[in-house]
């Protein structure tokens, strides 16, 4: 989760510098609509940016929206490769 010091706009700083970690938050939050409005496409998009890095908790958090179609488009090969 985010740090308790950490706003959303320096999340958001440290996803677009590219901090697999911040991204994947980022994510969560987007797929939560926790802080931000609720937007399934943006919590895809900051958690495979993430998961591409190798971040081992965004490619399982991919896969989950992957199997549970949620701002992505793709079937059962996607669910497996991440």
């Amino acid at each position: 989760m985010v740090a308790q010091h950490a706003t959303i706009e320096e999340l958001r700083a440290r996803a677009k510098e590219g901090d697999a970690g911040a991204q994947n938050e980022l994510g969560s939050l987007y797929y939560a609509g926790k802080v931000v409005l609720q937007d399934d496409t943006a919590a895809a998009r900051w958690i495979k940016r993430a998961g591409d890095q190798g971040c081992a908790t965004a490619q399982y958090n991919l896969g989950l929206l992957y199997f549970r179609s949620r701002g992505v488009i793709g079937g059962d090969a996607e669910v497996t490769t991440w």
